[in-house]
């Protein structure tokens, strides 16, 4: 599946997004595309801490590579449109330790935690019991923690957002589109 996801951004305004697709070399120049503007910073995690990469005179101080499913933090100097585009698979397992990551979903489908099974981003059916999700939203942080089979918080996920997941022991998250 090709397709193209367009995510609205306000200037000066930080946002954690995850990139959705697969457009073949996946870094800072291939998925910023011209669109954001000069003075945009990108900070990616390493699991340790952050590398920033500063957007001038339409270059990146640092072209991080950013492969599906992965998070990152973007501030965009104004207004502006980012524009995924790339290839969507039809199924993903993607293995998790017990350490924290900042990732997204690898299909381009929004949804909720509790949400399992085919079509959905299915964190409910795939996550163990203690597992800590952190979305990043205007005013900070918001932390879900599953217990018993249920989430303390019910997160929505939009598409193309990126949150940190802490798995209470390795298992591997599987979503499909079909």
């Amino acid at each position: 599946i090709v397709g193209y996801i367009n995510v609205p951004l306000v200037a000066n305004t930080e946002y954690l997004l995850a990139n959705p697709l697969d457009n073949g070399t996946n870094d800072l120049n291939s998925i910023d595309n011209g669109a954001l503007p000069n003075r945009t910073v990108v900070n990616t995690f390493t699991g340790v801490g952050f590398i920033a990469s500063v957007k001038g005179h339409a270059t990146w101080s640092v072209d991080s590579a950013i492969a599906p499913g992965i998070g990152f933090f973007v501030t965009p100097a104004a207004n502006a449109t980012i524009t995924f585009i790339g290839q969507a698979p039809i199924t993903n397992n993607y293995a998790l330790t017990n350490s924290e990551i900042m990732i997204g979903a690898l299909l381009p489908i929004a949804g909720t935690l509790t949400d399992a099974g085919p079509k959905t981003l299915n964190l409910g059916g795939s996550m163990p019991n203690r597992t800590v999700i952190n979305q990043y939203g205007p005013g900070g942080f918001t932390a879900s923690v599953k217990g018993h089979g249920t989430w303390s918080v019910p997160l929505t996920i939009p598409v193309a957002n990126g949150f940190f997941v802490t798995p209470a022991a390795a298992t591997t998250w599987s979503q499909g589109l079909q």
